[in-house]
């Protein structure tokens, strides 16, 4: 039987009305958004940072304040989310906390520290991108909650078996936005004849959104 994760130690506030804050659908494909509050010490006492991390579902985000301020770890990020989202402990590995942007989106292991790499971000656009100055200079990068690239297909497979479905639920729904995502930015190129297929195969993969549109 699927557990959901213990909530984190911070205050949790997650949104989900479509529309109403910025996602990771727009301005084709990413928007930069300063996701932090100043982390800034005074002595050795360290302030508190506000981190917001979207999903790719649309308008869905979670953002929470954590007491560790810029020494926040991927690792306390990902629990506080997938707390939040209440998704099974079973899943935990299947996704992971990204760190993007429209011109670089990096999968951040669970040691990495996001509030610093906010700071070095245009160094890596310079180093890891062909992106021009100017556009290195206006870009800021967002925190998204994503398909972990080093989850095995034949797990994830697992997720839609009929007796953990319903548990696993929240999951796919998360996975098949970010299907969608990549697909619909052409970030998976298909045949034409791919396309059709995918669309015509949606509502028996996805029963609960048909639900929704009731």
């Amino acid at each position: 039987m699927a557990t959901a994760l213990p909530p984190a130690p911070a205050e949790l506030d997650i949104h989900r009305a479509p529309g109403a804050e910025p996602s990771p659908r727009d301005a084709g494909g990413f928007v930069g958004l300063p996701s932090t509050s100043s982390a800034a010490t005074t002595g050795t006492r360290v302030k508190p940072v506000t981190l917001c991390v979207f999903t790719m579902k649309e308008g869905e985000s979670v953002q929470a304040v954590y007491p560790s301020g810029r020494f926040t770890t991927v690792s306390q990020i990902h629990e506080t989310v997938m707390a939040a989202l209440g998704l099974p402990s079973e899943v935990v590995d299947c996704f992971s906390i990204w760190l993007s942007s429209k011109h670089l989106q990096l999968q951040l292991k669970s040691y990495h520290l996001p509030c610093k790499l906010f700071k070095k971000w245009k160094d890596l656009l310079s180093q890891y991108t062909n992106t021009a100055y100017d556009d290195i200079c206006q870009d800021e990068p967002i925190l998204t909650f994503q398909r972990n690239t080093f989850f095995p297909l034949k797990e994830e497979r697992k997720m839609i078996d009929p007796k953990k479905k319903s548990e696993n639920e929240k999951a796919i729904d998360l996975l098949y936005n970010e299907a969608v995502f990549n697909v619909t930015k052409t970030r998976y190129p298909l045949e034409e004849t791919d396309y059709h297929e995918l669309a015509g195969s949606k509502p028996p993969l996805l029963p609960w959104n048909t639900r929704e549109r009731d």
